[in-house]
């Protein structure tokens, strides 16, 4: 008491009523814990057994007013900005609003391309680091008692350059053009960003000052939300303990609890193309896209925000482009496919169309004209049809009761021999029966496939330092059949020459070739031939 000795009677009872509300709350916040549910509420206010679910949102407000918002970078920066050319970095903070903790365990289970291992087998085969099987706890009340069970929900790795596990598929960036259906996820993509894993830990209190905003019962729309930054706007508040960090055995999000990554982090940012003109875009980001989290709300993972590029081309030399489904316009009869356009304002098609994509199955040439912040331009394609293989002339056998007949057939393709039921028996322009007891009749079919060319790899080149060393980049690749390596595309961040090696497993070198590149992205044409083999 002696403490207050200094102050007025009416501080003192003002101080002490304080310290009763505060020692209040405390003893019914302690009775909500992973390990009491005393206090703890379900969603349904009239039950008192459930399971207490996270509910993950993203924040508009702080893509647009974390460290000032966004920043965008030109094609080139002049002076330079430490590789940051043609990037839109931004912030990402992910509040839970659920009456439970978002809470990610590790496992003993690590995965490399489809093999399992029961300890920690990294580098896998392609150079990369083993994925870690992760569990997602789901606490339960049941009266006053506090249970939890463990569920499959993804998977964790281990990125050198932030020295941690992220969870991966967490986060994806897009930058869109608005169009009128209500859900931004079903914009035109113009760029996506880099950032896919994410460490789960509980960054800042939604009552915080710095996180201020963040926390809304509604973040899906922009401009739109009562915001959430009392302790008491969450019945279950700091459940989960408030103490999540970036541990390999423990991860996750309290209630009432953001986890934020600013746009200063490694891989913070999206990738603007080139040729893309100022204008107003949106910037969508949606966590947990692909559901491995079990969470109350499954629909409010997205967010959307206007965003107006500043430093990239001026209005002006438009450019279409029209992509397929397949690795080229070429299809059997029967056969659709699906043709794209670049991402834009509208859109007109030569079928009459005003979709990015329309589904044809006649040949024929198709045109698409768009209208993006660049200006209006068309884009044309030929589909066209690959001819049907004539019927296969055959010639049948005559053999004793016993015997084993033996059937020709020629024609285009590929002869396929069959049963009376279309079961594949056999291939080639030769079928040797078993041993005949009876007339039978046997069917053959030809079958021509064409070869085609299609383009592999990553879809973008920003990796990052995690992704690749900094002196001899490469991919890793398995080839199934004979095939031949056409060319590559390669980003090179300033002129010069580059040596580009074809090694196996064994890190033999099988072909070189030595190309002069300018900044940018340059194909490289090797024409190699590689045959079938593991781990190029």
């Amino acid at each position: 008491m002696s403490t207050f000795l200094p102050l007025k009677i009416i501080q003192m009872k003002k101080s002490l009523l304080s310290i009763a509300f505060v020692f209040a709350f405390f003893l019914a916040n302690a009775q909500c814990t992973t390990t009491n549910a005393t206090s703890c509420q379900c969603a349904n206010q009239t039950s008192t057994n459930c399971d207490l679910l996270p509910d993950i949102t993203i924040s508009w407000y702080a893509i647009l007013n974390y460290m000032g918002g966004p920043n965008e970078y030109a094609q080139v920066c002049s002076p330079p900005c430490s590789g940051n050319d043609g990037r839109l970095r931004l912030t990402g903070s992910t509040p839970n609003i659920g009456y439970g903790p978002l809470t990610v365990r590790g496992s003993s289970l690590y995965v490399c391309g489809t093999d399992t291992f029961t300890s920690d087998p990294s580098p896998c085969p392609d150079g990369s680091n083993a994925r870690q099987i992760i569990k997602q706890r789901i606490y339960h009340k049941n009266g006053n008692a506090m249970t939890y069970w463990d569920r499959n929900a993804g998977s964790m790795t281990y990125h050198p350059s932030h020295g941690h596990n992220h969870v991966d598929d967490w986060g994806v960036f897009t930058l869109r053009y608005q169009t009128s259906d209500p859900d931004p996820r079903n914009w035109p993509i113009v760029a996506t960003g880099a950032k896919l894993g994410f460490c789960l830990m509980d960054y800042y209190r939604c009552s915080d000052a710095s996180a201020n905003h963040h926390c809304k019962d509604t973040n899906t729309v922009y401009n739109q939300g009562t915001t959430l930054n009392n302790n008491s706007n969450f019945p279950n508040y700091n459940l989960g303990g408030g103490a999540y960090n970036c541990s390999v055995v423990e991860q996750g999000i309290s209630s009432g609890w953001t986890d934020v990554y600013s746009e200063s982090l490694d891989l913070m940012w999206i990738n603007i193309p080139a040729g893309t003109c100022n204008g107003q875009y949106w910037i969508v980001i949606e966590v947990d896209p692909n559901n491995n989290f079990l969470e109350s709300d499954e629909t409010n993972n997205y967010t959307a925000v206007p965003y107006t590029l500043t430093q990239q081309d001026a209005p002006g030399n438009p450019v279409s482009s029209i992509t397929t489904n397949l690795p080229s316009p070429k299809i059997c009869p029967g056969q659709n496919i699906i043709l794209k356009a670049n991402a834009a304002m509208s859109y007109s098609w030569s079928t009459g169309a005003t979709t990015q994509s329309i589904t044809v199955s006649t040949p024929g040439s198709y045109s698409c004209q768009t209208v993006t912040h660049c200006g209006t331009s068309s884009a044309s394609i030929t589909v066209t049809m690959a001819p049907v293989p004539g019927s296969p002339v055959v010639t049948g056998d005559t053999v004793c009761i016993n015997g084993i007949a033996t059937l020709t057939a020629t024609g285009t393709g590929m002869q396929i021999w069959e049963d009376g039921s279309g079961n594949p028996l056999d291939t080639g322009a030769t079928f040797n029966t078993p041993n005949l007891s009876a007339s039978t009749t046997y069917y053959v079919r030809s079958e021509d496939v064409f070869s085609d060319t299609t383009w592999l790899g990553p879809k973008n080149y920003s990796y990052g330092v995690s992704a690749t060393s900094t002196s001899n980049n490469y991919l890793n690749f398995t080839a199934y059949d004979n095939f031949k390596l056409i060319s590559v595309d390669v980003f090179a961040a300033a002129n010069g020459t580059r040596v580009i090696e074809l090694r196996d497993s064994a890190n033999a070198l099988l072909q070189t070739t030595t190309a002069t590149l300018t900044a940018g992205m340059n194909t490289v044409t090797l024409n190699w031939n590689i045959a079938p083999g593991m781990a190029y």
